[in-house]
């Protein structure tokens, strides 16, 4: 349970807190001060599809239906329960079809949905989310070294966002460029330096104060923000960000399509002999499918890998404490404050294979979120309703009790 200090202890928490680095020093720009927030994903994100003459093709207007749309109550218990931010994806495919009248009603949208949220007392991010609703788009064709084109107008439609951003108060936005770039080596960290750079500079021609959230490379995992350069933005007003789902096939097991698909009940930490029990539930639940043998066979082979890490590889509460003590470290020799790193997604997925989010995917939850706040990192939880397994909000429209207490936030 969180209680409220006092005025003179919030006086000297927050004394703490700068002496240790938790808060922003004197800076020339204002940014939004963020402490929890969830994603919304729902809202302009994949934009509904058509084929014409075997085109792919936006249906126009988009974002209409009532998928796409929150209501203020919604934002409203949002702030009730304890959130006092959220991350609005959005797909940037569309973004950079449309153009002329097209690209206006879009912006528009997005600024629309912006004001929605900050009238209801929410800072906002906007986050550039590539997803494959569009093949010519997607979050790897857009960094593919091969098809320089396709990057080349993403940061002229992030030149387009960033203007259409730039009247809203900096202490109460922020504009993160790109969401967890699909460059899949780490060895590779160096070639996504230049094109942070760019896409930070093409957003700074038309918005020199914009508060800007930059990230690694490596679907934004902590270990590739630890491999950035921050001395090109030493004078620029920018947070950084990373997401946490490690270990991923704990947090995504049970996921279709994922690796982990056929895991379920799986304990945090794993010991062996509990190991046992999930390799064979999963080898039943392979047996019991309808693939061919050869996939079964290498389903089975995959999922003992992935069990077999969960138990050796230390995934415990010391781990997740060290991960985040390297960010730490990090942020302290480049004098980045704390405050200005954002755990940008964190999350597990609610039901598994039919099982409930349980005791140990609660302990995760609560963990991770503890483990930021020690550190001094506002974070955002993934995500608010959609799909995938790991919303707040379930089809019938109710919050689970137990996910709001995870992440220490009021039961309604």
């Amino acid at each position: 349970m969180i209680f409220s200090p006092s005025r003179r202890n919030a006086f000297k928490l927050f004394g703490s807190a700068a002496l240790l680095g938790f808060a922003s020093p004197a800076f020339a720009y204002d940014f939004p001060h963020m402490r929890r927030g969830i994603n919304l994903h729902h809202l302009l994100n994949w934009p509904d599809m058509k084929k014409t003459g075997g085109k792919p093709e936006y249906t126009w207007p988009p974002f209409q239906d009532a998928n796409y749309q929150i209501k203020n109550e919604e934002l409203q218990n949002l702030v009730h329960v304890g959130f006092d931010f959220v991350r609005v994806t959005v797909d940037p495919s569309i973004f950079i079809v449309m153009q002329g009248e097209q690209k206006k009603v879009l912006i528009d949208r997005m600024r629309l949905v912006v004001k929605q949220c900050l009238a209801a007392g929410l800072k906002t991010i906007v986050d550039l989310h590539p997803v494959n609703v569009n093949p010519a788009y997607g979050p790897e064709v857009l960094v593919d070294a091969n098809l320089p084109k396709a990057f080349d107008a993403y940061v002229d439609m992030v030149e387009s966002v960033a203007k259409a951003l730039v009247d809203f108060p900096p202490s109460r936005i922020a504009f993160e460029p790109m969401n967890e770039p699909w460059i899949k080596n780490l060895s590779e960290a160096p070639r996504w330096q230049p094109m942070l750079e760019q896409l930070h500079a093409r957003a700074r021609t038309v918005a020199p104060q914009l508060p800007l959230i930059l990230t690694g490379m490596y679907w934004g995992d902590f270990r590739a923000l630890l491999k950035l350069d921050t001395r090109p933005f030493k004078s620029s007003n920018v947070l950084y960000t990373f997401h946490y789902y490690d270990p991923h096939s704990f947090t995504h097991q049970g996921v279709e399509g994922d690796d982990a698909q056929y895991l379920s009940k799986v304990d945090w930490p794993l010991t062996q002999d509990k190991a046992f029990e999930v390799y064979t539930s999963a080898k039943t639940a392979i047996d019991a499918s309808k693939k061919d043998n050869s996939f079964k066979t290498k389903a089975t082979t995959r999922s003992e890998q992935l069990i077999r890490s969960l138990w050796k590889d230390g995934y415990t509460e010391e781990r997740v404490e060290k991960d985040f003590e390297a960010v730490s470290a990090w942020a302290r020799q480049n004098s980045i404050a704390r405050d200005r790193i954002l755990l940008g997604e964190f999350g597990c997925v609610v039901s598994a294979r039919g099982e409930p989010v349980g005791q140990s995917r609660l302990a995760w939850l609560a963990k991770v979120r503890d483990t930021a706040e020690k550190n001094g990192f506002p974070w955002a939880y993934w995500s608010y309703k959609g799909y995938g397994g790991m919303e707040l909000m379930d089809v019938k429209g109710h919050i689970d009790p137990k996910l709001l207490a995870a992440l220490g936030l009021k039961n309604n």
